[in-house]
């Protein structure tokens, strides 16, 4: 998801420091960001919350979810 890496890196955060930020394994924003898997809503509500003032394609994100 390249809207993801584009936000990531635009804040100046590695993979590793982006994962701290919002509380989730490097693993997992390791696999959202190349598209090997969607983001879940708790993902979402996570880059939501450390990230309130907008992660500009949240939309985007939510419409690929995955059920949880």
């Amino acid at each position: 998801m390249e809207e993801l890496k584009d936000f990531r890196i635009s804040l100046g955060l590695t993979i590793s420091g982006f994962a701290e930020q919002i509380k989730v394994s490097k693993s997992l924003c390791e696999k959202v960001e190349s598209g090997a898997r969607k983001p879940s809503r708790k993902f979402i509500t996570k880059l939501k919350k450390r990230y309130p003032e907008g992660f500009s394609t949240e939309r985007s994100l939510e419409r690929t979810v995955e059920n949880e």
